[in-house]
C-alpha cells in the first residue's frame, strides 16, 4: 500500500516526522461513530427529487427503525420560508429524533429539505439530547430536466426549487445520483451504504473519517501526502483495501484502521491517520498520523491523536494504545504527552516509546 510505505508505523511502532508530513489529534461530539451505535440517516435533497419516497421505503427494509418527515414538525398554513416561527418548528424534529434514539431503535430516517442548509441542520442535530448515535446524511440530486417532470408530475403549478440543485454539499454529505433510477435502485444503492462499516469523527477544525468509491478523487490527490497523485485504478486499490480493514474491525479482528483527516473549511484530504497492529510484534495497536506539511503546527496533530484513541477506546473497546518517536521528534513528543501518553523509556531501536490505557483519562 502507497500509504504504509510512507506513514505506517516503523517494526518498533514509530510515528516519525518526515520530510513531506506531520505525524499527527480530536475531543469526541455528536454523531460521532461506534460500530454498534444506532444510525440516524438524514435524507435531504431539492423539493421534488424525489426524498418522502426514498425515506419511507427504506425504513421498512429495516427492523427497529423509525421513520419521521420532516415537513410534519411545521405544519402551517400559510407557508413561507421566510416565517421565523418556522425554527421552532425545528425543535420539533429535535424532539421527535430524539425520542426514537431514547426508544432504541437501531435505525432512525428522517427527510426534510431543511437538511441542505448547514445553519439549520446544525440546530437541528444539536437539540438531539443523546450523543452516542451515527450520523449518515444522504444528498439526492438529479438533472434540471428530471427535477422539472417529476415536479409537474405531481399536478404542481409552481416552478420547481431548481436554485437548489446546485447548493453546495456539505463535506461528509453522500451524494446520490437518482437520474434514471426508479426509488427501488436509489433505495438499493442507500442500503448498501448504509450497510458498509462507517466511521465520522468530528472536532473543532477537522473530520476524520473513512472513504468510499465517492471519495476516488481526493484519494488520488491525496494517497501520497505532499507527494504525487496517483491513478483511478491505485486509488480504488487503496480504498478497497482500507475499507476490507473496516470490515474485519466490524468483526472484531483488529489489524489496521486508516482514516481521512479533513479540514472542515475545504473539502479535501490533509492527512491520514489510525491505528496499525499487522505485525507480530505489536503486542497493542499503534498510533500513527500524517498531516500535510501546509498544515503543520495548527495543533491538528494533537486533535487528530485525540479523537483516534477516544475512538479506539470507547467504540473499539481496545484497552491499550502504543506509539514510538524518533528521538528527534520534539513535535510529536508534545503531542503525545498532550494527550496523556506515558514515557515508557527508550525501544530496542533507540526510539522513544509510549502507551496509554483505556482506563486513563485524555488529557
Amino acid at each position: 500500500m502507497v500509504l504504509e510505505a510512507q506513514t505506517a508505523p516503523s517494526p518498533a511502532g514509530r510515528i516519525c516526522r518526515l520530510s513531506t508530513c506531520y505525524v499527527g489529534a480530536l475531543p469526541r461530539a455528536k454523531g460521532t461513530n461506534n460500530l454498534n451505535n444506532q444510525k440516524l440517516i438524514l435524507i435531504t435533497g431539492t423539493p421534488s427529487v424525489g426524498k418522502t419516497k426514498t425515506t419511507e421505503t427504506l425504513f421498512k427494509i429495516f427492523n427497529n427503525s423509525a421513520y419521521f418527515d420532516g415537513d410534519w414538525g411545521w405544519c402551517v398554513n400559510p407557508f413561507s420560508l421566510d416565517d421565523p416561527r418556522l425554527r421552532n418548528g425545528d425543535k420539533n424534529i429535535s424532539f421527535i429524533l430524539s425520542n426514537y434514539i431514547d426508544l432504541k431503535f437501531d435505525y432512525i430516517f428522517c427527510s426534510s429539505v431543511l437538511f441542505m442548509f448547514p445553519d439549520i441542520r446544525n440546530k437541528i442535530i444539536d437539540g438531539i439530547k443523546s450523543s452516542q448515535y451515527d450520523l449518515i446524511v444522504f444528498h439526492l440530486r438529479c438533472s434540471k430536466e428530471n427535477l422539472s417532470k417529476r415536479h409537474y408530475g405531481q399536478g404542481l403549478t409552481y416552478e420547481p426549487a431548481y436554485q437548489w440543485l446546485d447548493i453546495d454539499i456539505g463535506a461528509n454529505d453522500i451524494i446520490v445520483d437518482t437520474n434514471g433510477k426508479s426509488i427501488s435502485d436509489v433505495c438499493v444503492e442507500i442500503v448498501n451504504y448504509i450497510n458498509k462499516p462507517f466511521i465520522l469523527l468530528r472536532s473543532e477544525n477537522l473530520i476524520i473519517r473513512t472513504v468510499s468509491e465517492q471519495d476516488i478523487d481526493l484519494v488520488k490527490k491525496a494517497i501520497n501526502i505532499d507527494g504525487d497523485e496517483v491513478s483511478v485504478d491505485e486509488a480504488r486499490k487503496e480504498i478497497i483495501w482500507m475499507n476490507n480493514n473496516h470490515e474485519e474491525i466490524q468483526n472484531g479482528i483488529i489489524k489496521h484502521l486508516c482514516l481521512a483527516i479533513m479540514n472542515k473549511e475545504q473539502n479535501e484530504i490533509i492527512g491520514w491517520c489510525g491505528i496499525d497492529k499487522r505485525k507480530v510484534e505489536y503486542i497493542n495497536p499503534v498510533l500513527y498520523y500524517i498531516i500535510k506539511k501546509e498544515y503543520w503546527n495548527k495543533g491538528y496533530a494533537t486533535e487528530t491523536a485525540k479523537q483516534v484513541v477516544n475512538y479506539c477506546f470507547k467504540s473499539l473497546e481496545i484497552d491499550q494504545i502504543d506509539a514510538g518517536i524518533d528521538i528527534t521528534n520534539k513535535a510529536s513528543k508534545r503531542v503525545l504527552e498532550k494527550i496523556g501518553m506515558e514515557f515508557n523509556g527508550v525501544d530496542s531501536d533507540g526510539g522513544f516509546s509510549y502507551s496509554l490505557k483505556r482506563n486513563e483519562d485524555l488529557t
